[in-house]
């Protein structure tokens, strides 16, 4: 059987299709992937000035930076390291983070572990202008913003 469209029905299924698509574009450029990942880190770098109550294996200090898309560099005296971050509920949530492979003497290379494990337990965090504190319920690190 051979069934024929009118113009009109056509016309009327092309426009709610342009519509649909609109509203789905329009959506895209309101999205909250634009957003920062964590609100007011975007940009940013930092250095520890202090860490409670036990320091860094090899003194540290930790060093981190926050990119575009999501993306954080960080350091603690050894090897680099790089990922994700998500700011939800006021904790910092990390990807598994990718490292370099440098060999460090001790004790300094002890500090790629510390600082997996801190970026592990999703540290709550709280920016007051140039200073940074990431807390878990063992350690609190305190971070001055510095240059690029």
């Amino acid at each position: 059987m051979l069934t024929t469209t009118s113009p009109r029905s056509v016309s009327a299924r092309t426009a709610a299709a342009v519509a649909v698509s609109a509203a789905a574009g329009a959506a895209l450029l309101v999205s909250p992937a634009t957003a920062d990942a964590v609100p007011g880190l975007t940009g940013r770098s930092f250095v520890s000035t202090s860490v409670t109550p036990l320091p860094i294996p090899g003194g540290g200090p930790l060093k981190i930076s926050f990119g575009a898309k999501d993306r954080v560099s960080l350091t603690a005296g050894c090897n680099q390291m790089g990922g994700t971050a998500k700011a939800r509920g006021g904790r910092l949530h990390f990807s598994r983070l990718a490292s370099t492979m440098m060999a460090c003497p001790p004790p300094r290379n002890l500090a790629d572990a510390w600082a997996s494990n801190f970026a592990k337990k999703a540290p709550h965090y709280r920016v007051a202008g140039p200073v940074l504190t990431l807390s878990t319920p063992t350690t609190t690190v305190v971070l001055r913003e510095t240059r690029r």
